[in-house]
């Protein structure tokens, strides 16, 4: 199709949701660069677009706010009601988004009127498409005619300079780049006892940093002065990505961090649930970074030891192979 005056992509979702679809919005900018786009992101998740298109915030009077811009091409990245419900009363002559089919059937119902362009995709483990993430955005700027590329870009987010600044400040105080570990509640899943991180950290050699969001401060900040451990809680995304780019390597539960990490190029070793995980490391697995997956079932008493030399024996092996590179 040509090329609209203006576009708009729906990602009003989590950090890491919002990095994975980072290569797709920037596909899409240097396909139209002339074309107004607008990404309209959660809270957590507008600073990661903020160099590569206008970022609205929230879904308040979106649909209105789209008419008013004359917004001819909406996107729905995200599969949130709200936002598929914007986008269908946009005024946008193409609404392009996700359909899945018989695993939701009254949703695939309404999508019809909904969408104009509706791309596959069943909401079921059990049949999983076998893509990554970043791979399943790209299908929406197929749905319009655009070229894909294959495979699809690694993930890249520059921090600012004052960002790069304050991460060497903080960095300054080792005598090497350290391996990070990244506090969260996470680690608890599944039953773990929160002790399994404090093996991990332990059993790591050299230097060391932990990591944390603000949310988690008030219980991970005692634990590391505890310990006597350096850390870092850093509630801008552009200190927080700065601080992982002059790390080894980062150790952490699936989620957000392992891809902030991977849009620095820091290797990671990512922490998957046993259950389900063919279809999940598969889809969130650290896209084109230096990663190793270490997996883990529910919690058996004592099972905790063995996880943290795993996890160990694993960000060892990835520096060695990292260095050797």
């Amino acid at each position: 199709m040509r090329a609209p005056s203006c576009a708009a992509i729906l990602r009003l979702d989590a950090l890491g949701d919002s990095l994975l679809a980072l290569p797709a919005v920037e596909a899409l900018g240097r396909a139209w660069p002339q074309t107004r786009l607008v990404v309209v992101a959660s809270t957590v998740g507008y600073p990661v677009f903020a160099g590569c298109a206008e970022v609205w915030v929230g879904t308040e009077d979106l649909a209105r706010r789209l008419q008013e811009i004359g917004c001819e091409v909406v996107l729905s990245f995200t599969e949130k009601r709200p936002a598929l419900q914007a986008a269908a009363r946009s005024g946008a002559s193409v609404r392009v988004g996700f359909d899945p089919g018989r695993t939701q059937p009254l949703k695939s119902l309404w999508l019809r009127t909904a969408l104009t362009h509706r791309v596959p995709w069943p909401n079921c483990p059990d049949r999983d498409p076998g893509m990554h993430e970043v791979e399943r955005f790209f299908l929406l700027l197929g749905a319009l005619g655009l070229d894909l590329p294959h495979p699809p870009p690694p993930l890249r987010f520059t921090p600012g300079e004052e960002d790069r600044a304050w991460a060497r400040d903080f960095l300054a105080s080792f005598d090497s780049p350290p391996v990070a570990v990244q506090w969260m509640p996470r680690w608890t899943a599944g039953g773990w006892p929160e002790t399994l991180v404090g093996e991990v950290v332990d059993r790591l050699g050299g230097p060391k940093a932990v990591l944390f969001a603000p949310p988690d401060q008030p219980r991970a900040e005692p634990w590391a002065r505890q310990r006597g451990l350096e850390w870092s809680c850093t509630p801008e995304l552009g200190r927080y990505a700065a601080v992982l780019s002059g790390c080894r390597a980062l150790i952490t539960p699936d989620g957000g961090a392992a891809h902030v990490a991977a849009a620095v190029g820091t290797p990671v070793v990512d922490l998957f649930f046993q259950r389900h995980s063919a279809h999940t490391v598969r889809r969130w697995h650290p896209w084109r970074v230096e990663h190793r997956i270490v997996l883990r079932g529910d919690y058996i008493a004592g099972a905790e030891k063995d996880l943290a030399e795993r996890l160990v024996a694993s960000v060892e092996e990835l520096c060695r192979s990292n260095s050797a590179s």
